[in-house]
């Protein structure tokens, strides 16, 4: 709020409020403000839904593995001992990999529930908010399309409301 006051580009993040003059830039600079969560909650969300993503394709490439020596296995009648020393290894991880994400998928269920209740949370710019802005409150996400001025917003029935900054 002081003499300058302004947020040009890059992202801001806060539990509670950010104020300033003004947001983004008349030039587009792409600026993003959430507010409302710990960020850390939301880093760990994006952290282990990814990581969710990555167990899922190797717990995919390993059945295909483990169904191929299977079926080896089936015709032959038996495997050679290095064969079988691998199908147990990779049946091992696999087994792995599925206790890893259901342990993942029930920690982002609790995180999606602690998001999804947080309504707090303000942005409010005493200047100008300028197009190419994204602001996001708790989990709701507004797009600055059109230049705003003293402008408050504000998460209201599960999305970003624009009101007037008083």
């Amino acid at each position: 709020e002081g003499k300058k006051g302004f947020i040009s580009g890059g992202v801001i993040r806060s539990t509670t409020m950010v104020t300033a003059r003004t947001i983004g830039s008349n030039m587009g600079a792409t600026t993003v403000i959430e507010v409302g969560i710990d960020p850390k909650i939301v880093e760990e969300y994006h952290d282990l839904s990814k990581e969710l993503l990555e167990n899922q394709e190797q717990t995919e490439q390993l059945t295909v593995l483990l169904t191929s020596l299977a079926k080896r296995l089936k015709l032959e009648g038996k495997l050679p001992p290095d064969k079988l020393l691998q199908f147990k290894h990779e049946n091992s991880n696999r087994e792995a990999l599925i206790s890893r994400a259901a342990q993942i998928t029930e920690r982002i269920e609790s995180l999606k529930q602690t998001i999804d209740s947080y309504q707090g949370g303000v942005v409010r710019a005493k200047g100008n908010v300028y197009s190419g802005c994204k602001i996001t409150v708790s989990n709701a996400v507004y797009y600055v399309k059109d230049e705003i001025a003293f402008v408050r917003f504000e998460k209201e029935a599960g999305e970003v409301k624009c009101n007037s900054y008083y």
